[in-house]
């Protein structure tokens, strides 16, 4: 395979925020008077756009959220984000050697990405190639974002590899017959992680991104 388009996942991938952003909604969810553990958002919810997750709690817990709700975990997640997000280890080094066309597609809103990705100063390596799930009619598993990543970039399919941490983009990826590195080095991942990353339809795993280049030039 000649690879001519790398896609990258934001959070988990390119910065080590779904931790920190499982403890702002562990903050959030416990607001409303329900116990939620960073654990439990890990395990249920790490993902899934914020539309599918606020919905998914609402079955889960059987309590409406406040129409503030958004507003508030927005503030609480950006609060984290500016005082401690940081780049994945090695990533920015990675890019900067990667002679590939480079796109973010994720399920976090374009505000949350954008920010994440100035927070963490990776923003420079993407320029306007820079995609969120509020562009599209539906979030990942659905395929919509990468096809517009696909469209906006006028990359094919045939040369684009997918680094992802999560199933969800890992279905969508495959699904569109792109392959996907499954990067598992953030400080969310679990065991459990690797395992649904699998089960997905991943290639191959990886938990240090000095791997990337190497993976890259094997497929």
């Amino acid at each position: 395979m000649v690879v001519e388009h790398v896609i990258f996942d934001c959070d988990g991938v390119l910065v080590d925020s779904e931790w920190l952003a499982c403890i702002a909604e562990s903050e959030v969810f416990t607001d409303l008077g329900v116990e939620v553990s960073p654990e439990y958002v890990r395990d249920n919810y790490v993902g899934m756009a914020n539309v599918t997750m606020f919905a998914q709690f609402e079955a889960d817990f059987g309590l409406p959220l406040p129409s503030d709700f958004e507003t508030r975990h927005h503030a609480k997640t950006m609060e984290l984000f500016a005082k401690k997000l940081e780049a994945i280890p090695g990533v920015e080094h990675v890019l900067d050697g990667l002679d590939t066309l480079k796109s973010v597609a994720s399920n976090s809103g374009s505000e949350r990405v954008k920010s994440s990705l100035g927070f963490a100063g990776l923003d420079r390596h993407f320029g306007r190639h820079v995609y969120s799930a509020d562009m599209v009619a539906q979030p990942k598993p659905a395929t919509d974002l990468f096809e517009y990543v696909l469209k906006m970039t006028g990359a094919a399919a045939a040369g684009t590899v997918v680094i992802e941490d999560g199933s969800s983009g890992t279905l969508a990826a495959r699904t569109l017959g792109m392959p996907v590195l499954a990067f598992v080095g953030g400080s969310h991942c679990t065991s459990r992680t690797a395992e649904k990353l699998m089960d997905a339809g991943a290639r191959t795993l990886f938990d240090d991104m000095a791997q990337l280049p190497r993976l890259l030039e094997t497929l």
